[in-house]
């Protein structure tokens, strides 16, 4: 998945390929956003590494995911890797974002060239050893705190389509549903 983008003509700088000890600074809710395979919910979460650029700003990473836990998302996928261990049933049920911003990770890219612009790839995601010391945000400001930020709207994938009923017909009791 295509992470950081050099637009042409832009100056951004897409971090090194290797191995990154990183600090995540941001989970951003993107809302629903049209795909090749349909409309879903999507977040972003952006890191910093400790590796900083020329002009001593610390390079930004960052990863879009399907706002979902399934087992074979990739958004539970990294989360596992990261925290170096499998959900609990009662875990995966929901998940606050909000918990990662401040923790440290090594993150390893890797570089795409495609149209001229130069792509990060995450490719994996794990906990950082004690021994590389703690990693905090620096000179970040979240997108939710940033001036003029509205929320997205999230439509509610569960909601029953208008028209739908929230149970069973008014003339239906609980004997005759076979369940």
């Amino acid at each position: 998945m295509s992470v950081i983008v050099r637009n042409k003509g832009g100056t951004f700088v897409p971090a090194p390929e290797g191995l990154h000890h990183s600090v995540c600074v941001d989970a951003v809710d993107l809302g629903m956003v049209d795909g090749t395979f349909g409309r879903k919910h999507m977040i972003k979460l952006v890191w910093q590494t400790k590796q900083q650029m020329h002009d001593g700003k610390p390079y930004l990473i960052q990863k879009r995911y399907n706002a979902s836990l399934n087992p074979k998302a990739n958004l539970r996928i990294d989360l596992e890797s990261w925290r170096g261990r499998k959900f609990s049933e009662e875990e995966a049920k929901e998940m606050d974002l909000e918990k990662l911003i401040g923790v440290n990770c090594q993150i390893t890219v890797a570089h795409a060239v495609k149209d001229g612009n130069t792509y990060g790839n995450v490719l994996s995601i794990v906990a950082a050893p004690s021994v590389l010391g703690k990693l905090y945000p620096q000179d970040y400001t979240r997108v939710c705190k940033r001036p003029g930020y509205e929320a997205p709207i999230v439509e509610d994938e569960q909601a029953p389509e208008p028209g739908e009923q929230d149970g069973p017909p008014a003339d239906v009791t609980e004997d005759d549903i076979p369940f």
